[in-house]
């Protein structure tokens, strides 16, 4: 699986995930909100990854967020329905179908955020390694 295949499967689980509105995947910290961006959204950064033997582990930030009014007022009630559609996602993330692709590493350690910027959100965000085995048995050019 490239990384292009992949970004497409997270694009796809999220508009699967039923409740998600905007779907991005860019390298960290380049995101940009723009007048269409829609929320709920899935933003999707690639971290730094490790390459051995016969394996690729991708590192990417899941991050998963709305809109809260000024002041803050909804946070806890917009973190308690991001919490629920970032759950779904994992679960989505982590169908056994996928196995012979790839596979989630480890646990996954979920964190709150609130932005009190000018966009004014708040949600989840979670990290995972998602491994790729077996590269060196198959070329991984598009052809």
């Amino acid at each position: 699986m490239t990384l292009n295949q992949l970004v497409s499967l997270f694009r796809v689980l999220s508009t699967n995930q039923g409740q998600l509105n905007d779907f991005e995947c860019t390298v960290a910290s380049e995101s940009q909100l723009g007048p269409d961006t829609k929320f709920p959204r899935l933003l999707v950064e690639l971290q730094p990854g490790n390459l051995n033997n016969k394996d690729l582990v991708l590192n990417f930030a899941f991050i998963f967020s709305d809109r809260v009014q000024k002041g803050l007022g909804n946070e806890i009630e917009v973190l308690s329905d991001i919490l629920s559609i970032a759950t779904d996602y994992r679960a989505l993330l982590m169908d056994p179908q996928y196995g012979e692709d790839f596979a989630v590493e480890g646990s996954i350690t979920i964190t709150p955020f609130r932005d009190a910027t000018d966009e004014e959100t708040a949600g989840w965000m979670f990290e995972a390694g998602i491994r790729l085995t077996d590269l060196k048995d198959r070329c991984q050019i598009p052809g």
